[in-house]
C-alpha cells in the first residue's frame, strides 16, 4: 500500500485508552496523531466507546481526527462482577463510606499481594483476563479495524499497549487485510509480575507465546526506552533487531514551553503530580523529611509536601510516619487533577517529586511525566533505582537522584536541593539544547521517518 498519488499516508491507531480519556496512556497516541498530522499522515483511531472511559477531560482535543469508537463484549468476570456487585451492594457500600473509618477516601488499599487464590477463580480470571482485563474489546475493535483499513485503504495499523489487548486486535486485523503493522509497547509485557488471582504456569506459558507471535508479525516494534527495546532484542533473539527502535515519550513545547524560572521566596512547595501505586511508596521519603526536621531543622526553609492523584498503596504506613514526625500541617493528599491544572502546578512548583518503584519490571521504562517535569526548569527530586529514568535524568543538573526506599540517600539529596535554592542555582547554560531530543515533535519526526522507510 505505497503512497504514490501525492496524497497524505494514513495509518489506524488502536488505543484502547484515547481522549477524552485521562487514563496516561492514552497521551502517547494523542501525541503521536496530533504531530504525524503535520507531517503528512492522516491518521486515524479505533478506541472504546465513551460510555466504558471512567474519566473524561472533554477539553483536552487537540487535532480533528477520524474517531471510530467500538463496544466491549462483556466476560464472564464481568458477569460475576456485576452479579456480585448486585447482591452485595448494601455490604460494599457500607464498607466504602468514607464516613466509617479512619483512611482517607482517596486511598484505595492495594489487596495484589494476597495469595491463596482458589484454583476455580484463576480458571474464571483466566477466561476473562486473557491477554488482560480489556479483552471483552478484541471482537468489536477487530470488526470496526478491518472495516476502516479496507474502505480507507489504510497504509500502516499502529497498536498501543497495555493493554496488550490492542496487539491481539491487531494481529487479527494484519491476518485479515496484510495491512502493515508497528506494534508500541509503552511497557513490558510477558515479563511483568501478574497478580495472584491471575498468575499460574499456564497464564505465562500462554502469553510468553502469544507476545513471541504478536512480535514476529509485527512489521516494526517501537518501545518507550532504548532499555525496554533491549529487553524485547534479548526475549526473541531469533527475531531481526532492526525490527526493533525505541521513540520516547518527551514532552510537548506547545503545552510546556521551555524556561528557566527564577526561585520564588517563602513557602518551598514539593510536589508529587500522580498515581501512587505498584511500589511508588512515598512514605520513605515522608520519613526523611520528617528525620530531616527533627534532627537538623531545614535551615529555617518551610515546606509543604502535596500528594496529587490516586493512590493504591499502604495508606497506615503513610499515615504512621506522618503522626510520627507531626507533619500533618505539612504533608497533604489530594484529589487528581485535570490536564491543564497539572501543568501549570508542575509550572509552579519549586521542587518536582518523581517516584518509581525499583521492583526490576520498572527498570527498562520512563514515567510519562519525567520529560514533563524536566521541560517546567524546576528542581526534581528523583527517586529511582538504576535504570531507564536514572540515566535520562542524570544528564540534567537540576535533578537529584536517591533510591525510593533508601531513607539516607533521600535526605542527602534533599538537602542538596534546599541548597541550591537557596543559593539560586539554577540550569546549565546547555540545558535547554539536551531537552530539545525529547520533545513530542521531535518524536513523532523520528517515527514518521522510520514509518516512511517502510511504505
Amino acid at each position: 500500500m505505497s503512497n504514490k498519488t501525492g496524497k497524505n499516508k494514513k495509518i489506524l491507531f488502536i488505543a484502547y485508552y484515547y481522549y477524552p480519556n485521562t487514563a496516561i496512556g492514552s497521551v502517547r497516541s494523542e501525541k503521536f496523531v496530533k504531530y504525524l498530522s503535520e507531517l503528512g499522515w492522516d491518521p486515524c483511531v479505533v478506541t472504546i466507546k465513551d460510555k466504558y472511559i471512567k474519566n473524561k477531560e472533554e477539553s483536552r482535543i487537540e487535532v480533528d481526527t477520524k474517531i471510530y469508537r467500538a463496544g466491549i463484549i462483556y466476560t464472564f468476570n464481568n458477569i460475576y462482577l456485576i452479579i456480585k456487585s448486585f447482591f452485595f451492594k448494601r455490604r460494599i457500600d457500607n464498607k466504602q463510606n468514607p464516613d466509617e473509618g479512619s483512611s482517607s477516601p482517596i486511598f484505595k488499599e492495594d489487596y495484589s499481594h494476597i495469595s491463596d487464590v482458589p484454583v476455580w477463580k484463576k480458571l474464571l480470571n483466566l477466561l476473562s483476563s486473557f491477554p488482560d482485563a480489556q479483552m471483552g474489546w478484541i471482537i468489536p475493535a477487530t470488526i470496526k479495524a478491518i472495516r476502516v483499513i479496507r474502505r480507507d485503504k489504510i497504509d500502516f495499523e499502529y497498536s498501543s499497549g497495555p493493554p496488550h489487548t490492542c496487539h491481539v486486535i491487531a494481529l487479527l486485523v494484519k491476518k485479515f487485510t496484510g495491512c502493515k503493522w508497528v506494534v508500541d509497547f509503552r511497557d513490558p509485557w510477558s515479563t511483568v509480575k501478574k497478580s495472584d488471582n491471575i498468575d499460574s504456569s499456564l497464564f505465562r506459558w500462554m502469553e510468553r507465546r502469544l507476545e513471541k507471535i504478536v512480535i514476529k508479525n509485527a512489521d516494526m516494534i517501537i518501545s518507550t526506552t532504548r532499555e525496554l527495546q533491549k529487553l524485547f532484542e534479548n526475549l526473541y533473539p531469533q527475531i531481526d533487531k532492526e525490527k526493533f527502535f525505541a521513540v520516547y515519550n518527551g514532552f510537548d513545547d506547545v503545552e510546556i514551553p521551555v524556561c528557566y524560572k527564577s526561585t520564588k521566596t517563602g513557602q518551598v512547595q514539593f510536589l508529587y503530580a500522580g498515581n501512587l501505586y505498584r511500589g511508588r511508596d512515598p512514605h520513605f521519603f515522608i520519613e526523611a523529611v520528617g528525620s530531616i526536621m527533627e534532627k537538623d531543622g531545614l535551615g529555617g526553609v518551610n515546606i509543604s509536601i502535596d500528594f496529587y492523584g490516586n493512590f493504591a498503596v499502604d495508606s497506615n504506613k503513610i499515615h504512621h510516619v506522618i503522626e510520627e514526625y507531626s507533619l500533618e500541617e505539612i504533608v497533604s493528599f489530594n484529589q487528581p487533577v485535570v490536564r491543564e491544572e497539572y501543568l501549570k502546578m508542575i509550572s509552579l512548583a519549586d521542587v518536582l517529586v518523581l517516584i518509581q518503584s525499583p521492583n526490576p519490571d520498572t527498570a527498562a521504562c520512563v514515567p510519562g511525566k519525567t520529560f514533563e517535569y524536566l521541560a517546567t526548569g524546576n528542581h526534581i527530586l528523583a527517586l529511582v533505582s538504576s535504570g531507564a529514568t536514572a540515566n535520562i535524568l542524570s544528564e540534567f543538573s537540576n535533578v537529584e537522584l536517591a533510591h525510593p526506599y533508601k531513607t539516607d540517600e533521600i535526605q542527602r539529596a534533599v538537602l542538596r536541593i534546599l541548597e541550591k535554592i537557596k543559593t539560586q542555582r539554577g540550569v546549565n547554560s546547555d540545558y535547554y539544547e539536551k531537552l530539545q531530543k525529547y520533545t513530542r515533535k521531535k518524536q513523532a519526526e523520528y517515527f514518521s521517518e522510520l514509518l516512511n522507510n517502510r511504505l
